[in-house]
């Protein structure tokens, strides 16, 4: 019985579990993210800050002008796999960790409203919704992810 083995992508699932591991034992964050009128941490591969209030435009607007958005929560295993799997691929995507506010229930139930979907992480790459964790590492093991990372916007 011969088994293959490829080895880059033992060496990416390495990368993403290892980095996994070190953004659930210490929060990375290099700048702030405002929605409606408090201050979130980023995580640094952010490359500028959003202004996001809880209403259908003010998501519509942010998903539509972010190449990668991620709506997330600081103490998700699932939302810290997606975002060191972007990390592993050096994409640079913006994350709303929407347990650091006070409106986090009111924005993720406008979110179900527009996708159906409950749970973080919800992700949006050009403007479409992926969906999440499952969703997410199912297009990268189909080599499907970084495609979707290079397309441009429409």
């Amino acid at each position: 019985m011969t088994v293959e083995v490829n080895y880059q992508n033992l060496y990416l699932q390495y990368q993403i579990k290892t980095r996994v591991e070190q953004s659930m034992t210490s929060m990375r964050s290099s700048r702030l993210l405002a929605i409606g009128t408090r201050a979130l941490r980023l995580s640094p591969a952010g490359v500028r800050a959003l202004h996001v209030k809880a209403s259908k435009a003010s998501i519509a607007d942010a998903i539509a002008q972010e190449k990668v958005l991620v709506f997330s929560k600081t103490h998700c295993p699932f939302c810290a796999r997606v975002k060191a799997t972007l990390d592993v691929l050096n994409t640079k995507y913006e994350a709303v960790e929407l347990d650091t506010v006070d409106d986090d229930g009111q924005i993720q139930a406008l979110l179900f409203d527009m996708t159906g979907q409950r749970t973080v992480p919800n992700v949006f790459i050009n403007g479409k919704h992926i969906g999440g964790c499952d969703d997410v590492l199912a297009l990268h093991t189909r080599g499907e992810l970084v495609p979707k990372l290079s397309e441009e916007s429409l």
